[in-house]
């Protein structure tokens, strides 16, 4: 998986091994960038889900006011 050797006079550091670490990491800035984008939704999800949420509690507060003004009337 991840390369831990000295590159200097390694049999392996030929073009097709750098090829091989490029591909690894090319393949690790993809799974960034899915999950990334996976987060991005979620915090777009909870941020209008925080938003629907403070409606509804606004709405509620309008009402409960509205219904103190008609208890203390009667």
């Amino acid at each position: 998986m991840a390369y831990r050797g000295n590159m200097r006079g390694s049999p392996n550091n030929g073009p097709h091994f750098g090829q091989i670490l490029e591909q690894q990491n090319d393949n690790k800035v993809d799974d960034l960038a899915t999950k990334v984008s996976a987060l991005k939704r979620i915090t777009l999800d909870i941020g209008e889900e925080v938003r629907s949420q403070n409606r509804l509690l606004n709405d509620m507060d309008t009402e409960f006011d509205s219904g103190k003004g008609l208890c203390k009337e009667r």
